[in-house]
């Protein structure tokens, strides 16, 4: 009954505090855009046409004009430091995404608060 009750109290706490740490869950990059008004919080971060992400949040760039966009990438995927960020823009302004370039084979890849490269708002 004791190993019971201590089971079910970790397991509580496990879940009571979000599950699993975002070290584990995975690590976040960062890109500047001129203009990201119709990017959101929880849209898709793209390579190659997979989902490798989603955007985390976007701020008011502090560097100058523009937006500072912070993208939770899954830990399996890699990231180059050469990569480049767009937007696209979907069929209607609440379905856009961002497309992540794979990068140079022979670039580092990216680690947790790397800032990367951004391009101009495409559509497909």
């Amino acid at each position: 009954m004791k190993t019971l009750f201590v089971t079910l109290l970790g397991l509580l706490l496990v879940l009571g505090t979000g599950g699993c740490s975002k070290q584990q869950a995975g690590y976040q990059v960062h890109a500047r855009f001129a203009n990201a008004q119709n990017l959101e919080v929880g849209d898709a971060v793209l390579m190659g046409g997979a989902q490798i992400g989603r955007v985390e949040s976007l701020k008011p760039d502090r560097f100058g004009p523009g937006t500072g966009v912070t993208m939770e990438i899954k830990r399996t995927a890699v990231v180059k430091v050469d990569s480049i960020a767009s937007i696209i823009s979907g069929d209607s302004p609440t379905k856009n995404s961002i497309s992540l370039s794979s990068g140079s084979p022979g670039a580092a890849n990216a680690v947790h608060g790397a800032t990367l490269r951004s391009a101009e708002t495409t559509t497909p």
